[in-house]
């Protein structure tokens, strides 16, 4: 039992601040637009063709707003990045830990 908690340790720890982000800033806190924002694969997505898919519609009549008005998509896909990032972590962690050996 003791293993599954060690490998979701970060796995956990990153998904629960993502949905702490979305939540404060689906609800509009600019602390948390700020912090989305710092997501280098949504900011891949903003930067190429796909950027109407994750902006919604409303911040095209905003285009000069520093707030920006993500979609349920960019949600997703900031979560998904967190949990991912987290696993890699937890799985380099796992991989340099010692087994222990039973005498």
């Amino acid at each position: 039992m003791k293993k599954i908690v060690n490998l979701i340790s970060f796995s956990f720890g990153l998904s629960f601040i993502a949905l702490i982000i979305i939540v404060f800033d689906s609800f509009g806190s600019e602390n948390a637009n700020l912090l989305l924002g710092f997501n280098p694969i949504l900011k891949l997505f903003i930067g190429e063709n796909y950027s109407l898919i994750v902006v919604e519609k409303l911040q095209l009549k905003e285009p000069s707003s520093i707030y920006i008005h993500y979609s349920l998509l960019a949600y997703l896909i900031h979560f998904a990045s967190f949990v991912l990032l987290g696993l890699l972590i937890d799985v380099i962690k796992f991989s340099f830990q010692k087994p222990n050996r039973i005498s």
